[in-house]
Formats: C-alpha cells, sequence, structure tokens
C-alpha cells in the first residue's frame, strides 16, 4: 500500500535575523523543517493520482516553474483538485497539472511532463536539460535554478546525457 503524503498543518517562522523556516506535518512522514532562502518561498508537496509526491515552489513573484526556475504570476504548475462523488460529497484531493505553459522554457505542464512509464520529476529533469541545451548552459539560466530550485551547475551537469 503506499504511503499517504497530505498535509496535515504548516507553519512559517522567520527569525530576528531574516532567516525563514516552514516546518511541516505531513501524514505518513511526521514534521519537517525547511530552510528557505533569503527570497521568500513557500515549497508545495503535492501527491499525484500515480502516488509521486511533488513540489511545486512559490516565491512571491508566483509560482515557479518546476523544469526551469522561473517564477511568474499565473496558476502554479501543478494544484490539487478534489473529485466529487456521486452522492454530491467531496472525494480524495490529489495533484493535476493546470496545462499552462512556461514563458522562459516552454513547458507545457500535464504534456510534456508525461510519459507513460516515467516520473513527472524524471521528466522535468530531461526537460531541464533540453532547456539548459538551448539556453547554452548561460549563467543567467544556472543562476535561475539555483535560486529558485536550489540546483548546483554540479547537480546539473550530473544529469546531463554528455556529463558536461
Amino acid at each position: 500500500m503506499p504511503i499517504r503524503y497530505d498535509l496535515l498543518w504548516t507553519v512559517r517562522l522567520t527569525t530576528t535575523a531574516g532567516i525563514a523556516l516552514i516546518i511541516m506535518a505531513l501524514r505518513g512522514v511526521g514534521p519537517r523543517v525547511y530552510l528557505l532562502t533569503s527570497q521568500s518561498m513557500t515549497i508545495h508537496h503535492i501527491r499525484l493520482k500515480s502516488g509521486e509526491v511533488i513540489d511545486i515552489r512559490e516565491t512571491a513573484d508566483g509560482p515557479v516553474c518546476p523544469v526551469c526556475g522561473f517564477a511568474s504570476a499565473g496558476d502554479p504548475p501543478y494544484g490539487l483538485c478534489r473529485t466529487v462523488l456521486q452522492d454530491g460529497s467531496l472525494g480524495e484531493s490529489y495533484g493535476a497539472a493546470s496545462f499552462d505553459v512556461c514563458p522562459s522554457c516552454g513547458t507545457e505542464y500535464g504534456n510534456d511532463d508525461y510519459a507513460e512509464g516515467q516520473t513527472v520529476t524524471s521528466m522535468w529533469d530531461q526537460l531541464r536539460i533540453k532547456w539548459l541545451d538551448r539556453a547554452g548552459w548561460s549563467d543567467i539560466a544556472l543562476k535561475q535554478l539555483q535560486d529558485h530550485l536550489n540546483l548546483t551547475q554540479e547537480e546539473l551537469e550530473r544529469g546531463s546525457p554528455d556529463g558536461l
């Protein structure tokens, strides 16, 4: 039986030094503490119908693309949906794609990041390398990934097909 990762509660704390922490309790996992960057960021853990749990980040500028790290106003790439049962009551909640297109990398969520037999996060990794190849692994692209997705150049290069 798969482990459920339903969000039970979340608390955001900011220290006098300006360090932001989020404490979350997830059913089946327990409390976890997340240190945020200097730019305020919230991380939403969303369980898809497949059982995969994905992280969707959001800054003050808006939701962050999980492929390229671009933050923009608009709907998040994935959000929570609830099924409506035959008796009209609400059923279980799960994550669903917005089918929006990222203005930076061009990823259409729910279409480009879906492939039979692969996880959404593994597709994001593949799409990210393709986007970096198109962007020429520029300093601006790498900084965007580091600032919003906490990915280092070394981590990205390990995921590159050429192992740059």
